[in-house]
């Protein structure tokens, strides 16, 4: 007679520390996109052929606007979706959305492919944000949120701060 004696260990992905930590370390590379282009800039007008005039205007100016322009409406977007569809396909989507565009930067060749590229990775971390908080608040009970809210935000300003 045999008896067997199944113990499962828990699962890491199972515990809620875990998905603060990868949502706080989603935040600090959303974030860290933010500022990828600004060191650049006289580099990438050279590479367009702009004048100082131009980089300011088109690289400083136009390409943040598009970045923070439709990642603000987005996020209210995303907010809404997020009551009413599945929240981690979501969010899936929304970082390869994002990281996606951003990787693809690297390869554009024109103005109009860097501010789409720029747009849409505005897009992602817009449309992050409300998810991830959404998610913490679902995986955290209201004695504990504050704590992850602020890990996740100290992962929002490492990612800038890179």
């Amino acid at each position: 007679h045999t008896h067997t004696h199944t113990h499962t260990m828990p699962r890491l992905v199972d515990n809620p520390l875990y998905g603060a930590c990868v949502y706080s370390l989603s935040t600090v590379f959303l974030f860290a996109d933010q500022n990828l282009l600004s060191p650049n800039l006289s580099i990438v007008a050279e590479e367009f052929g702009f004048d100082d005039e131009e980089r300011d205007r088109k690289l400083g100016g136009y390409v943040a606007l598009a970045f923070f322009t439709l990642g603000c409406p987005i996020s209210f977007l995303v907010g809404y979706l997020a009551d009413r569809h599945r929240r981690v396909p979501l969010f899936a989507l929304i970082i390869f959305l994002g990281e996606g565009a951003c990787f693809y930067t690297y390869f554009t060749t024109t103005y109009a492919g860097l501010l789409a590229t720029r747009a849409l990775t505005g897009i992602s971390v817009g449309g992050a944000l409300p998810l991830i908080f959404s998610l913490l608040s679902d995986m955290f009970g209201a004695e504990h949120r504050q704590l992850v809210s602020a890990v996740v935000g100290g992962g929002m300003g490492f990612g800038i701060a890179l």
